[in-house]
């Protein structure tokens, strides 16, 4: 659905459109991007509560890039 806002062409018509909502359609699976930008940042803010005694000895709060508990907050 994203590339037809942004006026791609596409071989869905508004015809065939208006039938794929008529049956409910899923247009996307993947969550919003805001949901999943808000999940990461309450997930940060979380590791940063925890994070106090290791900014005592390292001297900052970046999320180690093999962080076990949720690698993928981890840094590249």
């Amino acid at each position: 659905m994203a590339l037809m806002q942004q006026a791609y062409p596409n071989a869905l018509t508004a015809e065939r459109i208006a039938k794929l909502d008529e049956i409910g359609f899923t247009w996307s699976v993947r969550p919003e991007p805001y949901h999943a930008w808000n999940k990461k940042m309450e997930e940060l803010k979380e590791y940063k509560l925890c994070a106090s005694s290791y900014k005592k000895k390292f001297g900052n709060t970046m999320v180690p890039q093999r962080y076990q508990k949720n690698p993928q907050l981890g840094l590249d």
